[in-house]
């Protein structure tokens, strides 16, 4: 059985179970179809082919394929951030132009009546099907890592991303927020349980504990240590594996996956 689809619509999902017939249906022609579908979103994001015609599109440069793709994509401020521009919060923000958008941002339960100590720079983002799936923010600083361990136990978060290292190119990227045996941030005790070394990142386990609370939730810190500065990975491979341990590690039941370069 083969599958076809409407050529004035995007291809819906695959099924798992539909994947290898569909990959190899697509690679027939020299991998025609998978040009065909390339060229097709191309010309759906420029509005018409590059040049004119479909013979100078396939012509056009893989650099600027990538530059009309970029193009497509909006630029600047999208929505309002004003709670992250506020003065108590601009010491929160690494980055000026790097901030939290009003209608997405992580709200942290008040403290001591301080309407700005909800304010930590990070947004929910839905997966698939998966509303608030997970949550993107900066690598913490000096300033925010009680917040951030704030965040982490409100939000029942079990994971932990970090695409950045602590120090790039002489310059400090991320703060080290997390202990070698146990350390207690704010009112979060965390404690080192285990450090899993691997070729491309580094998994760390701990123990979470809230003071006043008997809960203790274990976490795992999944630090990618192969990503370059100013770049991308050379290969896919190291990064696709570091994807599924997330994934596969990751309880079902667990809050969002927590996600931050520097």
């Amino acid at each position: 059985m083969e599958m076809s689809y409407p050529r004035d619509q995007f291809q819906p999902a695959i099924r798992v179970a539909d994947l290898l017939q569909h990959i190899t249906q697509m690679k027939r022609g020299q991998g025609y179809g998978f040009k065909e579908e390339y060229e097709k979103e191309l010309s759906g994001y420029s509005g018409e082919w590059i040049g004119g015609d479909k013979s100078k599109a396939r012509e056009t440069s893989e650099e600027t394929r990538g530059k009309v793709f970029l193009q497509a994509l909006p630029e600047g401020q999208t929505a309002s951030w004003d709670t992250a521009k506020e003065d108590e919060n601009r010491n929160k923000n690494r980055y000026g132009n790097i901030i939290s958008y009003d209608h997405s941002r992580v709200r942290l339960l008040v403290l001591d009546g301080d309407p700005h100590s909800d304010y930590i720079n990070a947004n929910y983002i839905d997966g698939y099907h998966r509303p608030r799936h997970y949550i993107a923010t900066q690598g913490p600083m000096q300033e925010t890592v009680k917040d951030f361990w704030r965040m982490i136990w409100q939000e029942n978060s079990a994971s932990i991303v970090m695409v950045t290292n602590l120090v790039e190119v002489g310059r400090v990227k991320c703060v080290r927020y997390w202990p070698d045996d146990t350390e207690v941030y704010g009112d979060i005790k965390v404690t080192l349980i285990e450090t899993e070394p691997l070729a491309e990142y580094v998994i760390r386990t701990f123990t979470v504990q809230k003071k006043g609370y008997h809960e203790i939730r274990e976490l795992r810190l999944f630090h990618f240590t192969s990503w370059p500065d100013h770049g991308v990975p050379c290969y896919a491979t190291g990064l696709l594996g570091f994807v599924r341990q997330v994934k596969f590690l990751n309880p079902p039941e667990a809050g969002p996956i927590v996600v931050h370069c520097r």
